[in-house]
């Protein structure tokens, strides 16, 4: 048995990758414990051309196999896998020529791409489990494959490899549990496709841009899809999402510009990056209310969407999730709790909250096209996260009790809700009156960093500003170079002053 060492670099979290043995040996034992540190996993090229290696045992407790770990071992026999083994990765095995049995174990879930390939002398393979899994040409050129009469190639009548017919209609063979990654790619004969009750998983682009096909059928079962599963299915009607499916990957749905409508199941509750973008005949979406996270541009060029509904327990929005979706005019949930960035929405819009009573509300929105905001009666919202409090729609705000970060924030408010007196009444309008006069200083410096000449007049006319601070505004607005506030203030100064502040002005 060879002796194994570790490259201080592979050390992860306590664990070690084995990278190599000394010396070339016919049988290796891989343990799960080297140098008092457990084994995770069979390092990148760890083995990889050793012409002398005939059979390797991989202990217990290990759990990945990385790429090209034993690629090119071209008289590997036979090799015992652990049953905790979870990752196989990409050309792992491949070039094994002489290996000829494969017991996989129960806790694998993933086979990369070309992991077997070119393994010609393997005519058998046991699954325990069917992976989740299984990448591009995993067993390419290998007598594994099968070919029924409809162009169908698997392995054991469980994993769909690829597709070699021309058929308009397909009807997938029960027994399927996985399709491969890539399995129809790019074709362009199938219109239909009739998946069986047994499929659980679909890889990634296994329907990609497959530009015929308008509907797929029995996915009622699939609990895991990849990445771009049906991108650029071009004439597929509607998106029907799985039951069984918690998840949406990236790109799953991109570029499905003729699907008209998205069906959600309720227990989803992730949205992965642009999972739907450039689906430009969706007019309306209804989000799960369980959905806690929507990815990056998730529904980017959805140029015909007009309104959304958003869950009530998203917590998490990545950037320009409605960018150029040029029709969108609203959006609306229940509650908003989270963490949300800029949704690059590229015109004015309503932003509705709803029955929102008693859920202290941040919202990041930050949006120069923020036409009308309603808060629904949130009981403390933090506005001091919005870049223009302007556009709020006040009507609502008279019995909420504002909890703003800063003082700047409160008087930016209020100052707002000043010049906005749509139904407010007379004692509301009283207490913001008073602290207008309390916080002066914090309001006049909130009215000159953000150029507000009405706020400006309005203090001015209705005498909530003393000399004192008066003489403040003037000498800040000299200071920041604000010359119509400037004279604004002057106008309603009393006290002479010993020069023209203009003077002071000009000359800065």
């Amino acid at each position: 048995m060879a002796r194994f060492f570790s490259i201080p670099a592979k050390q992860k979290n306590g664990t070690l990758e084995i990278t190599g043995a000394d010396g070339e040996e016919e049988i290796l034992i891989i343990p799960s414990r080297w140098n008092g540190f457990k084994v995770s996993g069979v390092a990148r090229s760890a083995f990889r051309s050793q012409q002398k290696l005939r059979h390797v045992t991989i202990s217990e407790e290990i759990d990945t196999i990385d790429v090209g770990a034993f690629l090119g071992c071209s008289n590997l026999e036979k090799a015992v896998l652990p049953d905790s083994l979870s990752s196989i990765a990409a050309n792992a095995f491949c070039q094994c020529t002489r290996l000829n049995h494969l017991q996989l174990p129960a806790c694998l879930n993933h086979i990369g791409s070309e992991a077997f390939k070119d393994c010609r002398s393997l005519t058998e393979i046991a699954f325990s489990h069917v992976p989740q899994y299984v990448g591009y040409d995993c067993f390419l050129h290998t007598p594994l494959a099968e070919i029924t009469s409809e162009g169908i190639v698997h392995i054991s009548g469980k994993i769909l490899l690829s597709y070699q017919g021309t058929a308009a209609t397909l009807t997938i063979p029960d027994g399927i549990v996985t399709i491969a990654a890539g399995a129809f790619q790019e074709n362009d004969s199938l219109k239909q496709v009739i998946c069986p009750p047994s499929l659980r998983f679909i890889g990634e682009k296994a329907f990609f841009h497959c530009s015929s096909l308008k509907t797929v059928r029995g996915l009622e079962q699939v609990s895991w899809m990849g990445a771009y599963a049906f991108a650029e299915c071009i004439h597929l009607q509607q998106i029907l999402i799985p039951l069984a499916l918690t998840e949406i990957p990236n790109g799953a749905f991109c570029g499905c510009s003729q699907a008209k409508q998205i069906y959600f199941p309720q227990n989803l509750s992730r949205i992965g990056s642009f999972a739907f973008a450039h689906c430009s005949e969706i007019t309306g979406i209804l989000l799960p209310e369980h959905v806690a996270f929507l990815g990056r541009s998730a529904f980017y060029g959805c140029s015909r969407l007009q309104s959304v509904k958003l869950p009530s327990d998203l917590q998490t929005a990545g950037e320009d999730i409605f960018g150029e979706c040029s029709s969108l005019l609203r959006l609306e949930t229940e509650k908003w709790t989270g963490s949300y960035g800029n949704f690059g929405i590229p015109q004015p819009i309503d932003l509705i909250l709803k029955n929102n009573r008693t859920q202290q509300t941040a919202v990041l929105f930050y949006s120069d096209n923020l036409e009308r905001f309603t808060p629904g009666g949130c009981a403390r919202l933090r506005l001091s996260l919005f870049d223009a409090p302007e556009y709020i729609d006040f009507t609502e705000y008279d019995d909420c009790l504002l909890q703003l970060r800063t003082r700047t924030d409160q008087a930016h408010f209020i100052l707002n809700r000043l010049l906005h007196p749509e139904k407010l009444s007379s004692e509301k309008q009283q207490e913001y009156e008073r602290f207008i006069c309390t916080y002066a200083r914090e309001s006049l410096a909130v009215i000159v960093a953000r150029d507000m000449e009405d706020a400006a007049y309005f203090l001015c006319k209705n005498r909530l500003v003393s000399e004192e601070n008066l003489t403040f505004a003037v000498n800040l607005a000299i200071e920041r170079q604000k010359p119509t506030l400037l004279l604004l203030f002057m106008n309603y100064h009393q006290t002479p002053a010993s020069a023209d502040p203009l003077d002071d002005l000009f000359q800065l």
